[in-house]
């Protein structure tokens, strides 16, 4: 199960390659790792980059720059108090907006706007 493995984790990854698909993709998993207060290390672009940066949960990087990720790790692992406020401020966003009851006001509004016309 999913749960298991994040709870073994110290970091959630989502570090993409800066290709077209990634710049308009929304990874699920980025709020996953908000939800089981697991920092952050993403690519410095595109969505997941926008959701980490707005809620102050993790650590943009160059993707392609192995030096700044493998920094980036070591950061999350060895300052603890970041880790903590990455781990706290994922979860706050991951309850109050990144959720299914806050995105379904949105969606009935999207239906409702379809049906109208």
């Amino acid at each position: 199960m999913i749960s298991n493995y994040y709870a073994q984790s110290k970091i959630g990854i989502g570090i993409f390659h800066p290709t077209r698909m990634y710049h308009y993709a929304i990874q699920i998993k980025t709020f996953e790792y908000m939800a089981y207060g697991l920092p952050i290390i993403c690519s410095n672009f595109g969505y997941i980059h926008k959701f980490v940066s707005e809620s102050k949960s993790g650590i943009a990087v160059n993707p392609l720059d192995p030096n700044e990720i493998a920094n980036a790790i070591e950061k999350l692992l060895t300052d603890q108090k970041l880790y903590k406020r990455y781990s706290e401020n994922g979860i706050k966003a991951a309850r109050s907006k990144y959720n299914w009851k806050s995105e379904e006001k949105k969606l009935i509004t999207i239906y409702n706007t379809i049906l109208k016309d």
